[in-house]
């Protein structure tokens, strides 16, 4: 993942979860005096933009390393939408690294709701999710929904949809919270 739409994930992530704020972020000076101030700094000062990407395992692991933090982050790298559905269900948000049908690069956006098959109980049909790389629209807190198929696993493409576009993702790791 290119370092920008992974950084700016975890701090939706870490913002949707309480364990930072909008002035952690954008004051234009960060306390690195704190374990908090420290792994701000890492992300967005020394390596925001990594052309070498972000693995969501180290992002994790590097939250994890956070002592500030009251929460676990957890990569995964199976089982992925009914992992995700189930850390929605607790009020949480997941990160979602996702490849696109060519290829050529990865993604990172954050899931923050579910929407739920009328025939099926605890069936989810789409995943609600912030793109990082698209503005937020005023009538949701939402900018980007994956459509899922009635069966899938993890090697099933998926539709992801937003304002601007429509194309086939896979999913490739995620992070969830506990």
């Amino acid at each position: 993942l290119d370092g920008a739409c992974a950084v700016y994930s975890t701090i939706i992530s870490l913002m949707c979860l309480r364990q930072i704020n909008f002035e952690d972020v954008n004051t234009g000076k960060i306390d690195k005096r704190s374990p908090k101030g420290k792994f701000l700094s890492i992300l967005l000062e020394q390596r925001g933009m990594n052309m070498q990407g972000w693995y969501l395992k180290t992002l994790a692991q590097e939250i994890n390393n956070t002592s500030d933090f009251d929460i676990k982050a957890t990569a995964i790298r199976k089982d992925y939408i009914d992992r995700i559905y189930d850390n929605t269900h607790e009020d949480l948000p997941s990160i979602i690294g996702l490849s696109f049908r060519n290829n050529e690069f990865g993604h990172a956006i954050v899931c923050i709701g579910v929407e739920e098959s009328e025939e099926c109980e605890n069936k989810p049909v789409k995943l609600l999710c912030i793109d990082p790389a698209y503005p937020m629209a005023c009538t949701a807190y939402w900018n980007c929904v994956i459509i899922l198929p009635k069966n899938y696993d993890d090697d099933t493409y998926l539709v992801y949809s937003t304002d601007e576009e429509k194309t086939n993702v896979l999913i490739n790791d995620a992070i969830i919270f506990i």
